[in-house]
Order: structure tokens, then sequence, then C-alpha cells
């Protein structure tokens, strides 16, 4: 079996690169071939498959005004910091309930916007 992440411009349906390899490899280290790629002043829409807090942050990280948008999991907790009306709410994102307080990208907490409909 094999698995294939791609890297599309959700616009045109163009297909910028793709990349294949056994099944058994990760796909967030697939989609980590992708960040140099991916150009500044952007917003990256992900699968719910690549939730992964150090990519989220090596995607923001290693450019100028890139943002990134993945459905929440469903079983995901988070604790409220500030609320935008009635579907915007900011939170802390956490890497795992094992580490609460920091990433292995940035040693510290960062913040995120949820959007619900």
């Amino acid at each position: 079996m094999l698995r294939l992440v791609a890297l599309m411009n959700v616009r045109s349906h163009v297909i910028l690169d793709a990349q294949l390899s056994p099944y058994r490899r990760s796909e967030m280290r697939l989609a980590d071939e992708f960040l140099q790629q991916i150009p500044n002043q952007l917003v990256t829409l992900f699968d719910k498959g690549f939730w992964s807090a150090d990519l989220m942050l090596r995607l923001s990280g290693q450019g100028t005004n890139r943002h990134w948008l993945t459905p929440a999991r469903k079983n995901l907790v988070s604790e409220e910091v500030v609320r935008y009306g009635k579907n915007v709410t900011v939170w802390p994102t956490h890497l795992s309930a094992h580490r609460p307080a920091q990433t292995r990208a940035g040693g510290k907490q960062s913040l995120a916007r949820r959007y619900t409909h």
C-alpha cells in the first residue's frame, strides 16, 4: 500500500506537488516537505488528518503572514480565552494532554482562533 500527500491550489484545483511513500510513513512527515513551497501571505487548508501543533507552528514560523485552517477533532477539549461574537473564540493550543504548556516547535503555548457554524 502507498500513501499520497498533495499540495493543491484550492482556487484553481491545480496540484502543485505530490509525495508518494510506503503506507507506514506518516502523512505529517510527507507534508513537512511541502512547507518551503507554500508562499507568504497565504491561508493553508489542512485535512483533519493533519492535526499537528508542530506542523502548524513550523508553517506559521517559516514565512511571513502565513496562516492555517483545519477541522477540529471531535474530542478536542479547549478552554476559551476570548469570545468574538457567537461563532468565534480564541483558545490556547496544546501539543498533547501530557505537555499542555509547551510545544516541541517553539517551547511555548500559542493561541488559535476557533470558528463554528
